[in-house]
């Protein structure tokens, strides 16, 4: 079981304050379910190499890659809670989590390159294409 290194993680355990500097991932979780800032230290510390490279390996691109980053991140502190580790690993939920974020990204970029296609040098008059009359001498 992989075990997650931080500096100086404090928790409480009944009652009593205790300091721990190495934690499973399944106590990882739950800080992170508890929003605890150090937790997301410990997973960022520990997977952003990996995340980072997966992204980057879709969008072929460090720059957004990073900006990629920074909004899977966001997504994990804000859907937490969606983690089920029976259904998986953390890791594996994280990778999806990046690898869709990039995905959709693709998606998005893609979108805008067809819709600019044209310049206003090159641009069609739709109004000359709609009222020139279509020939029907050739009808029979």
């Amino acid at each position: 079981m992989k075990e997650f290194i931080t500096e100086d993680f404090n928790f409480t355990v009944n009652g009593k304050a205790l300091t721990k500097t190495t934690f499973s991932e399944e106590e990882l979780v739950d800080r992170l379910k508890a929003h605890s800032q150090q937790a997301f230290a410990a997973l960022y510390d520990n997977y952003s190499e990996a995340m980072l490279g997966v992204i980057n390996t879709i969008v072929n691109n460090i720059d957004e890659a990073e900006n990629l980053l920074q909004d899977s991140f966001v997504k994990v502190w804000k859907n937490i809670n969606l983690y089920d580790g029976n259904k998986g690993r953390l890791f594996t939920w994280l990778i999806t989590i990046c690898r869709n974020t990039a995905l959709n990204f693709l998606r998005s970029h893609q979108n805008t390159r067809k819709t600019n296609i044209q310049n206003a040098g090159t641009a069609v008059s739709i109004p000359q294409l709609i009222t020139e009359p279509y020939p029907t001498d050739h009808i029979g």
